[in-house]
């Protein structure tokens, strides 16, 4: 058989479309979106919203927002809802290279919107892109808070990607930040069949880099699960676009069967049955930077 190391796969983050689809699955079989809205109205008001300060420096009198990679909105609107309790007005710039996810945020604005009290800025881009431009119209401009909620993933550089959003900070500002540990099944999977440049970065080597920086940081840990049980039910659409998502590749068209039954059958080993569920175990960090 065909090693791991051998088979060509496909990120799919290349394909837009195809991980909005897998990304909408992903929240409806994990308990991790549940959780962490609820962080976001239990712990993020007084580890966040208390400490973010506007300098006195400030030319901004509206409290500047920006949320990196922020999907489909649905936790932007939970922060920004806390936020409103302190700073009665904010300017919210979205960057976000997925057009589906644009769409969808856009949608949830329309029936959820808060009125004059914020308004909002739209960036499909990736932050990459977002930073270049600022650069090259020489027009850095300062946030008092960032989020980049499972966004640093996708960078080249996540070192100097931090310090570049580090620069867009106000002083007194707070980056959020929001990934996946090296201790749970995900990265367990991502080490077992996928290359050093299909791997995602885990929270682990994001605080090193922090530390390496001097960045004062406060990290949380939670753990959460995926039920996997649909991915192992033949002809379960659901089950591929899961599958993928978490091994972020698609699986399907990266190889032969054998291989597909080899990373599925290792995910099912790390997973614990339960009742007609089988929960495969994550765990993730909420870092808060302040500047």
């Amino acid at each position: 058989m065909e090693s791991s190391s051998e088979i060509s796969v496909k990120d799919i983050s290349h394909d837009p479309s195809y991980y909005s689809k897998a990304f909408n699955v992903f929240v409806r079989h994990s308990t991790e979106h549940q959780m962490l809205a609820t962080w976001v109205e239990t712990i993020f008001p007084r580890t966040v919203v208390e400490k973010i300060t506007i300098s006195k420096h400030s030319q901004e009198k509206k409290l500047e927002i920006l949320g990196f990679g922020s999907g489909t909105g649905d936790l932007d609107f939970k922060m920004i809802a806390q936020l409103l309790k302190k700073f009665p007005s904010i300017s919210n710039t979205v960057v976000e290279p997925n057009p589906d996810h644009i769409v969808e945020y856009k949608k949830l604005v329309a029936s959820k919107s808060f009125g004059s009290d914020v308004d909002f800025n739209w960036r499909q881009q990736t932050w990459q892109e977002y930073y270049q431009e600022c650069q090259q119209l020489n027009k850095i401009k300062k946030f008092h808070f960032i989020s980049a909620i499972h966004s640093l993933y996708y960078v080249e550089n996540p070192e100097s990607t931090i310090l570049d959003i580090i620069s867009c900070l106000d002083e007194g500002g707070i980056l959020l930040l929001v990934l996946i540990s090296e201790n749970g099944g995900v990265i367990r999977q991502h080490k077992r069949f996928l290359s050093d440049a299909q791997r995602v970065v885990g929270s682990e080597t994001i605080c090193k880099i922090l530390q390496k920086c001097q960045l004062k940081f406060e990290a949380f840990t939670e753990n959460s699960t995926i039920d996997i049980a649909c991915c192992y039910e033949a002809g379960n659409q659901d089950g591929v676009l899961l599958a993928d998502f978490i091994n972020n590749v698609k699986l399907q068209e990266s190889g032969p069967p054998s291989f597909v039954e080899e990373v599925l059958s290792y995910m099912r080993e790390g997973a614990i049955q339960n009742g007609d569920q089988i929960l495969l175990e994550t765990e993730w960090q909420v870092i808060v930077v302040t500047k």
